[in-house]
């Protein structure tokens, strides 16, 4: 298997584990109980930037090069998802921004902000492990992945990985400290 998809893979399940944590807050916000502000912040700095700035831009990277191949992909729709997710995941971030300022905001609409969100995030994940991970490993040459695996070196800060990865970590960390 490509590097490339056993780290896509790794991430996806990074997010899967932090997207649990997200259900649970926002189920806490639906029932009124006590909002962890803090956690909040935390998952959407994490969404708001991860995703766009290192996960998707990797995948595009692959993309491209299917596209280059000539091949018809059934992912063709990946960029518009990525679009969709990053709308998503503000619009649930400026809602988080509210609650901090003591705004009035129907419960009910921030709900359907996170719950759109995580929706379309698992949908998205799950699409990526079922076709574009498996056409992309059957089509794509081994220069192929070379050039992409290449590409994202070059392009993808290990510092910034790094402090997602210390702030995914912070997140559980925090996640697990509030539920003992």
């Amino acid at each position: 298997m490509p590097k490339l998809i056993e780290e896509l893979r790794d991430e996806h399940r990074q997010m899967s584990t932090i997207l649990d944590v997200l259900e649970n807050a926002i189920r806490e916000i639906d029932r009124a109980e006590g909002v962890d502000l803090d956690l909040l912040k935390l998952l959407m700095d994490y969404f708001c930037q991860f995703p766009d700035e290192i996960h998707h831009q990797k995948e595009d990277l692959i993309y491209a090069r299917l596209r280059e191949s000539g091949t018809e992909s059934k992912a063709s729709h990946l960029h518009d998802q990525h679009t969709k997710l990053e709308a998503l995941s503000k619009q649930f971030s400026r809602y988080v921004d509210l609650i901090g300022l003591d705004l009035e905001v129907e419960r009910a609409q921030i709900c359907k902000a996170g719950w759109d969100f995580v929706d379309l995030s698992r949908r998205h994940m799950e699409m990526e492990e079922k076709y574009f991970f498996p056409e992309a490993q059957e089509k794509l040459t081994a220069q192929d992945w070379e050039t992409a695996a290449r590409e994202a070196e070059q392009s993808f800060n290990k510092t910034d990985q790094k402090e997602f990865q210390a702030l995914a970590s912070e997140i559980l960390q925090s996640d697990i400290e509030r539920c003992s």
